[in-house]
C-alpha cells in the first residue's frame, strides 16, 4: 500500500492535508485493531456551527430585506392608489370642470362653455352634455352641442393631470351654423387641447342652420342640413396632424336640391381645412323601376379655412339625374332633361352629369353651378312654337306622324350654368339627337325671367314634303336646316318660327286650291225591288263609275 493510501486509511479516508491549514489541535487515537486515526470531532463541530450561523444570518438578512421591500411596495401602491383617488376626486370636482370649460373656450374661442354632469372613475369618464356658444362674428358656428358622452381612459391620465384615452363616443353631436354665414372658418387659438383621444365616434351627427333662438337646428329652412354617423380617427400618413372623418348611412340635404341618402363618405380635417372630401349618395326619391334608374351621386372637393362659400369648391357627379332638380325650375315649362347613364361601353366621363357648385348663401334658392351633362337618357322640349312647325312639316309622312311636335332626345350633351337663383340660367353647347333622326344644336338662357337663345334643328329632307317646307329652311347635305331665335318667357315662349308656320299653312291652302277637282259622284237612281219582301240594299259603286 502506498504512503498516501495508508495515510488515507489511517485518517478515516481523509487526507491529512485537508486538515493542515485549519487544524489547531488534534488527537491520535489507536483503534482496537491497531490502526490509528486523528480525532477531529471537536474541530468539526466548530466548523458546522459556523456554517449554521452564517445560514441563519443570511435568512435573517433576507427576511429583513423582504420586509423592507414589502413596506416599500405597500407605500408605493398606497401612494399610487392615493394619487389615483385624489385625481379621481379632483376630476370630479367643480374646479376641474371649470378648468375643462376654460380649456375648451380658449381653444375654440367660445364665450360660453358648459359641461354638465361630469363623472370620472378609474377606467372611464362620462358627461351628460357639453354646450359651446358665443363664437366670434366671423365664425360660421352658432353653437356646438354634445350629448351623452362616454370615454375610455388611459392610466396615464392620473399622472399627467388631464384626461387622455382611447375612445371618445357620444350619442349626438349637433353643430348649428349661422344663417348669414359667408365664409368657412373654424375659430381656434394657438393653444392645443390637452384632453385627447385616439379616435372619436358619434352615432348621430347633425349639421345645419340654427333656428332663431340659436339653440337648435331648423330642419325645414337653412341652406344646408346633414345627418350622418361620424367616426373620426387620426391619420398617421400626413406630415401634419390630420383626422379622417368617416360618414355613413344618413341624410344630406342642400337648399333647393332633392334630399340625398349618404351611402359612404370621408373627409380629411387638418389645420388647413377640409380636404379629400368624397361622399357617395343616392336620391331619396329615386326611381326603382329599372336597373339603371337609380340616381347615384358623388360629391367631392376641398374647403380651406377662410374660404368664401359662394365659390365653386365642390364637384357634383351623378348618373340618372333629373337636371331640372339641380339647375332650378325656371326652364322646366320648355326644357326637361334626364341625364347620365350607367356606364356600359361608352367612356365613363361621357356617362354622367358633372359640374362644380357652391353652397347657397344669401338670397340664393340653391347652389350656383357650372358644368356639363354627359350622355342624355331623355330630354324633352315643350311649348316652343317651332315644334308646331316641325310637326306641320312632317305631318304628310305617315311613318313620322306628329312625333316632332314633342320630340324626345335620347342622346347628346350640353353645358349649363346658374347663379343659384332664377335670375340666370344658361344651357349652352346643346347637341341632342332624337330617335326619329332629329338633331338639335344651339344655346338658350333665362335672365331675370326673359328667355333668349338660338336653336338649330336638322331633320332629314326625305321626311318633309316640298309643299310643307318653309322658304327659311336651308338645305344642308341630306338634311334640312331650320334656324330660330327664342324670346318671351318660359310660360309663354316665342320664336321666329311663327311667320314660317303661317307661310307653310298658306302654301298648303294654295296647293289645295290648285289641286284638280274630281268629278261629282253620280247620283244613284232608285231601283224597283221585284221582291217586296227583301230589304232595300245600297247599290255597289264600282271604280269605273267614279272616273266616268
Amino acid at each position: 500500500m502506498s504512503e498516501d493510501s495508508k495515510n488515507n486509511s489511517e485518517f478515516g479516508g481523509q487526507s491529512p492535508k485537508h486538515f493542515q491549514s485549519s487544524e489547531k489541535t488534534r488527537e491520535v487515537i489507536t483503534r482496537p485493531d491497531g490502526s490509528k486515526m486523528v480525532r477531529v470531532e471537536k474541530r468539526r463541530r466548530v466548523i458546522g456551527k459556523d456554517n449554521h450561523r452564517e445560514k441563519e444570518k443570511d435568512v435573517s438578512q433576507m427576511k429583513k430585506t423582504g420586509i423592507v421591500l414589502a413596506i416599500l411596495l405597500v407605500v408605493i401602491l398606497g401612494s399610487i392608489i392615493g394619487l389615483v383617488m385624489y385625481k379621481i376626486s379632483s376630476f370630479n370636482s367643480p374646479e376641474y370642470v371649470k378648468e375643462l370649460e376654460a380649456e375648451l373656450a380658449g381653444r375654440f374661442c367660445a364665450q360660453k362653455v358648459e359641461c354638465k354632469s361630469v363623472h370620472v372613475d378609474t377606467t372611464s369618464a362620462t358627461m351628460k352634455e357639453l354646450v359651446m356658444s358665443g363664437f366670434p362674428e366671423d365664425s360660421p358656428f352658432a353653437f356646438v352641442r354634445l350629448e351623452n358622452v362616454s370615454a375610455e381612459l388611459k392610466p396615464s391620465s392620473f399622472f399627467v393631470g388631464y384626461l387622455k384615452g382611447t375612445r371618445f363616443s357620444a350619442k349626438t353631436l349637433t353643430i348649428g351654423l349661422k344663417e348669414n354665414a359667408q365664409k368657412f372658418k373654424v375659430p381656434t387659438a394657438d393653444n392645443s387641447l390637452k384632453t385627447t383621444f385616439d379616435y372619436y365616434y358619434v352615432s348621430d351627427f347633425y349639421l345645419g342652420t340654427a333656428d332663431s333662438d340659436g339653440e337648435s337646428i331648423d330642419y325645414n329652412k337653412g341652406s344646408f342640413y346633414l345627418n350622418t354617423e361620424l367616426y373620426v380617427r387620426k391619420s398617421y400618413n400626413e406630415k401634419e396632424d390630420a383626422y379622417i372623418l368617416s360618414l355613413s348611412n344618413k341624410k344630406l340635404s342642400i337648399k333647393g336640391w332633392p334630399s340625398m341618402k349618404i351611402d359612404t363618405g370621408s373627409i380629411m380635417l387638418s389645420d388647413k381645412g377640409l380636404s379629400n372630401l368624397s361622399i357617395l349618395c343616392y336620391l331619396d326619391n329615386s326611381r326603382t323601376d329599372t336597373a339603371v334608374s337609380k340616381s347615384i351621386i358623388s360629391l367631392g372637393g376641398a374647403i380651406p379655412f377662410g374660404s368664401d362659400l359662394s365659390q365653386r369648391l365642390f364637384t357634383f357627379k351623378g348618373t340618372n339625374v333629373a337636371i331640372n332638380q339641380y339647375i332650378g325650375l325656371g326652364l322646366e315649362p320648355i326644357f326637361r332633361s334626364m341625364a347620365g347613364r350607367t356606364p356600359m361601353e361608352t367612356k365613363p366621363e361621357m356617362t354622367e352629369c358633372n359640374f362644380n357648385f357652391s353652397m347657397p348663401v344669401g338670397d340664393q334658392d340653391r347652389p350656383s353651378l357650372k358644368g356639363w351633362s354627359g350622355m342624355v337618357i331623355e330630354s324633352q322640349w315643350t311649348r316652343l312654337p317651332v315644334l308646331s312647325l316641325l310637326a306641320e312639316m312632317t305631318s304628310r309622312k305617315s311613318d313620322v306622324g306628329n312625333s316632332y311636335a314633342s320630340p324626345k332626345f335620347t342622346e347628346g350633351t350640353f353645358a349649363m350654368e346658374t347663379d343659384g337663383t332664377n335670375d340666370v340660367i344658361k344651357i349652352s353647347d346643346i347637341y341632342l339627337k332624337d330617335i326619329n333622326i332629329l338633331t338639335l344644336k344651339g344655346d338658350m338662357s333665362l335672365i331675370k325671367g326673359q328667355l333668349s337663345g338660338n336653336l338649330t334643328f336638322y331633320l332629314p329632307a326625305y321626311r318633309v314634303d316640298p309643299k310643307d317646307c318653309p322658304k327659311a329652311a336651308q338645305r344642308d347635305g341630306t338634311d334640312l336646316r331650320l334656324d330660330v331665335k327664342l324670346s318671351g318667357t318660359p310660360e309663354n315662349p316665342i320664336d321666329t318660327s311663327i311667320p314660317m308656320l303661317e307661310a307653310v299653312k298658306k302654301q298648303q291652302l294654295e296647293s289645295i286650291r290648285k289641286a284638280p277637282v274630281l268629278p261629282a259622284m253620280p247620283k244613284a237612281e232608285p231601283v224597283e225591288n221585284s221582291n217586296p219582301s227583301t230589304e232595300d240594299k245600297p247599290s255597289n259603286l264600282s271604280f269605273d263609275s267614279l272616273i266616268q
